[in-house]
Parts: structure tokens; sequence; C-alpha cells
């Protein structure tokens, strides 16, 4: 089982791998899971999140995956036995 410093270092090791976009990516989805735990995400909060990736996906900056292709890739990672 992982604990928390385990994880810790595997997230950092990862994240020296990404480029700079892929790493404002990571930082939006940090930030609104750390706004959620202290209850401090608004419906307001939500929906500028959600315009900004939506914007995001529009211009090309992000890369948007299907519910079909999500459920391929994971049950592809389960197969294989994949650790994230």
């Amino acid at each position: 089982m992982l604990t928390t410093s385990s994880i810790d270092k595997k997230i950092t090791s990862l994240l020296n791998r990404l480029n700079l976009q892929q790493k404002k990516a990571v930082l939006t989805i940090v930030k609104t899971f750390a706004q959620e735990q202290s209850g401090t995400l608004t419906d307001e909060d939500y929906e500028k999140e959600m315009n900004a990736r939506f914007s995001e996906y529009e211009r090309g900056e992000v890369k948007g995956y299907t519910v079909q292709e999500t459920i391929n890739d994971a049950k592809k990672a389960y197969k294989t036995k994949q650790k994230i």
C-alpha cells in the first residue's frame, strides 16, 4: 500500500516529466481539489473553473477524452496491471 510520503515522491517524480502547459493544467486541478477539501468551492467558483477548462480545450491547449477512451484506457491498464 502506498503511504502519503511515497505518493508525494511519485507525484514529484512525474511532475518533472511534464512541460509547462501540462504543469499549469495539473496546478489548476490541484487547486480545485484543495478548494473542495476546504469547502470553499462555490457554484460560482465551479462555473468559472469549468469555463476556463472548456476554453483551454477549445483553444487546443489540452486534449479531451471521450468516456469510451477513458473506459478503454482503464480496461487496458487493468489487464496489464499498470500502476499510475
